[in-house]
């Protein structure tokens, strides 16, 4: 999380105010809890920190019981929601 909000900075000015127009953009979670509902709460803070920034979260991509670095790229529904996302986005 360190280094999405480092990357956040660019996005703003000296008072805080964005400086792009609205950008669109997928949150993508893999988290090793089973439990989808787990982490919920900071998905939402996340989301509403993004808004704040010009950003619009137009979907979240969440990996559920992920045991290592791997488990996405060899699920493909998982792959196949992240392509759909990206081209309706």
């Amino acid at each position: 999380m360190k280094l999405l909000w480092d990357r956040l900075c660019g996005l703003f000015d000296e008072n805080f105010k964005p400086r792009y127009a609205a950008q669109k953009l997928i949150m993508v979670y893999s988290q090793g809890n089973p439990n989808a509902q787990a982490f919920q709460t900071s998905f939402q803070t996340n989301e509403a920190v993004l808004k704040m920034f010009g950003l619009h979260v137009v979907d979240t991509i969440l990996v559920t019981g992920a045991p290592g670095p791997n488990t996405a790229a060899k699920n493909k529904e998982i792959l196949l929601k992240a392509y759909e996302a990206g081209k309706s986005a």
